[in-house]
């Protein structure tokens, strides 16, 4: 929003300035008109606007880092100011600080073998969701499965080797 207003303002200014060096020469030398239009361009300088946003953008991130928020994306605190709703999916963590399994979904296969198999890759991996994985698993009294060969892929999960065959947990391709 302030890079429009600094957009807009700019040329404005320019314009003014301009007109400011016109207006003073027809009374005065043009060397003093000119100070005055360039008096005119440091005053209405948009540059604080321009210096602010950014600067209040900065705060604003690591004031939310403080509390546990991670932007990414700093556009995102300009579209979160026009959000008038917010839906979020109830793993626990907004309302306990950490994730926890609440339900298994799987075809065909046992949720006692699906979260084994969780647990034996998550137990490598540093995700947030890797913890409440083991947790759920150590909770239920399942052992988690023995993988090798594990590769942590980011942004997308990871995978690995149980018993020969190929397993892996988190985004689908």
């Amino acid at each position: 929003m302030a890079d429009r207003a600094v957009g807009i303002a700019v040329p404005l200014v320019l314009i003014l300035g301009v007109l400011t060096v016109l207006y003073w020469a027809q009374w005065l030398s043009f060397d003093r008109a000119l100070l005055i239009g360039l008096a005119v361009l440091v005053v209405a300088c948009p540059c604080a606007v321009g210096l602010a946003a950014p600067l209040a953008t900065s705060l604003g991130i690591g004031r939310l880092a403080r509390c546990g928020c991670l932007v990414r994306d700093p556009a995102a605190l300009e579209t979160l100011a026009r959000t008038r709703l917010l839906a979020f999916d109830k793993t626990g963590t907004l309302t306990e600080g950490r994730a926890r399994v609440v339900d298994i979904e799987s075809d065909g296969v046992g949720t006692s073998e699906v979260l084994a198999r969780a647990a034996g890759l998550e137990r490598h991996s540093e995700h947030g969701f890797a913890s409440a994985i083991t947790a759920a698993a150590m909770t239920r009294d399942i052992e988690p499965v023995v993988a090798r060969d594990i590769r942590i892929v980011p942004g997308r999960g990871i995978e690995g080797n149980v018993g020969g065959e190929r397993v892996a947990a988190g985004t689908a391709p």
